[in-house]
């Protein structure tokens, strides 16, 4: 009979190997069926084998299941699934990269996001512009505010937060992303970056002015 880790068909004459990724503790098995997958953070490297070996901590194995291998995070952080390192993941270009893992792109509700986001960065900047003359509500505004990025802070740290967490925070629904509309223009995390730091200044510049050539009346 064939031992654990192997396998023989109805007509050979000799045990053959569960391949690597794979693994089986029964003895004498005549089908390939017996060889599993290893699930999640776990990997078999060799083929034979009857059992497969845990993934460190801050490894990760890159797969779902019937890992061969898993791979040192430099970081030290794992995606949401387990699957992938949380920074240094690359997706394709009709995916894009949420919690470290890569997920299909939806360019309708990608519009619909971004245009969401300008609406309420314009309103956010009209609604700064009426309180500006009230303290208290200058106040409740910049408390709010820094809610917000505290939160955002908090989901890159390794805790397995609810998803609910993530999608009460702003900009964090899991459906979709910038990236998917412009991954056929040429743009990348530079533009990004010149966006969020160009785009507000500009147009508190242009709010500013307004402002200037429109004093609000006194009460």
């Amino acid at each position: 009979d064939c031992g654990a880790g192997k396998y023989s068909g109805a007509a050979a004459s000799a045990c053959s190997n569960c391949t690597a990724g794979k693994y089986s503790s029964t003895v004498g098995a005549t089908r390939e069926t017996v060889c599993t997958f290893c699930p999640l953070r776990e990997f078999s490297p060799n083929s034979g084998a009857q059992t497969c070996q845990i993934c460190e901590p801050d490894s990760a194995p890159t797969v779902a299941e019937g890992a061969t291998s898993c791979s040192l995070c430099y970081d030290g952080l794992i995606s949401e699934s387990g699957i992938n390192c949380l920074l240094g993941t690359a997706c394709a270009p009709d995916e894009f990269l949420r919690g470290g893992d890569c997920l299909k792109c939806n360019n309708f509700i990608s519009g619909l996001v971004i245009a969401a986001s300008f609406l309420s960065f314009v309103g956010v900047t009209y609604y700064v512009n009426e309180v500006a003359t009230s303290r208290a509500k200058m106040v409740r505004l910049k408390v709010l505010s820094t809610f917000f990025q505290v939160s955002e802070l908090t989901t890159l740290i390794n805790i397995p937060w609810p998803r609910i967490v993530f999608m009460t925070l702003p900009f964090q629904l899991p459906i979709s992303d910038s990236k998917c509309l412009a991954s056929g223009s040429g743009w990348n995390l530079i533009h990004t970056f010149h966006a969020y730091i160009y785009i507000p200044v500009a147009v508190f510049i242009a709010t500013y002015y307004v402002a200037k050539k429109h004093p609000a009346k006194s009460p």
